[in-house]
């Protein structure tokens, strides 16, 4: 009689028990659903996205300045963006503070040493103070170069308001922005006029190999023309055979409007 009584309280024990268990369980699934061991990709507080970032121009030349924005990003208003070299706990370089939902603020970069650099910009979106969470982190490589860039500032004439046989001097004002100087390039000019197809028809063209140190601008003068009176145009070429290695090609040639009077 004791024996089954036992046994029948053992089995109302073991019963409670495992009740009391998977309540706990299921407590802690509805409750706690984050308790795990790993990192999670949820947002916090709001701030929501994933980072984008970008430089720009990007290559850059070596000493100047280029602008680093993230986008991808959602009400963070008040957050902070850490811009570091190579990850998340690399040198800082600055910081960008999210003042408006988009973070479209901006911080510029500038790096003097010409090399390839990894830019990080790290934001702790769910305020528990470690960067390597999902959605947290975004790079982008940079390249900083130190080569020439040349191009053409202005035109002028000498003198400004020419006349009938006289003399006309153009003057070539040529820019370097690189940080490098570029040496030995062609600079030529060509001094045309609309033909009776309105086309323009060479006058005469004079070139030579010139050189412009960094970050300068220098001015070259063309041989001087006697000229009738009439519209002309003095077109001017940097770099026609490709020598120079420059970040920005589009800026090579220029061209102004020049009017001889009676």
């Amino acid at each position: 009689m004791s024996r089954r009584l036992n046994l029948q309280l053992f089995k109302m024990t073991s019963t409670k028990a495992l009740a009391i268990v998977v309540s706990l369980l299921v407590f802690v699934i509805i409750a706690a659903p984050n308790i795990t061991g790993f990192a999670t990709a949820v947002d916090s507080g709001g701030c929501r996205g994933v980072p984008v970032l970008t430089l720009s121009p990007n290559p850059v030349q070596a000493g100047k300045i280029s602008i680093a924005r993230v986008s991808g990003l959602v009400d963070c208003n008040g957050k902070t963006i850490d811009m570091k070299l190579d990850n998340c706990f690399g040198q800082q370089l600055g910081s960008i503070r999210c003042v408006d939902k988009f973070c479209s603020s901006a911080f510029q970069v500038k790096l003097s040493a010409p090399k390839d650099y990894l830019i990080a910009a790290c934001i702790d979106k769910n305020s528990n103070g470690y960067l390597y969470d999902a959605g947290e982190r975004a790079t982008s490589l940079f390249k900083v170069r130190s080569m020439p860039d040349v191009y053409v500032s202005k035109i002028t004439f000498l003198p400004s308001d020419p006349r009938r046989s006289q003399q006309v001097i153009p003057v070539i004002s040529v820019g370097n922005r690189g940080s490098a100087s570029a040496y030995f390039f062609n600079l030529r000019v060509t001094l045309s006029q609309k033909d009776s197809n309105n086309r323009d028809a060479t006058i005469t063209s004079w070139e030579n190999n010139v050189q412009v140190d960094a970050n300068s601008v220098k001015d070259f003068r063309a041989p001087g023309y006697s000229l009738s009176p009439g519209d002309y145009k003095v077109t001017v070429e940097l770099d026609r055979l490709d020598y120079l290695n420059e970040l920005n090609e589009l800026d090579n040639n220029a061209d102004a409007k020049l009017k001889v009077y009676p």
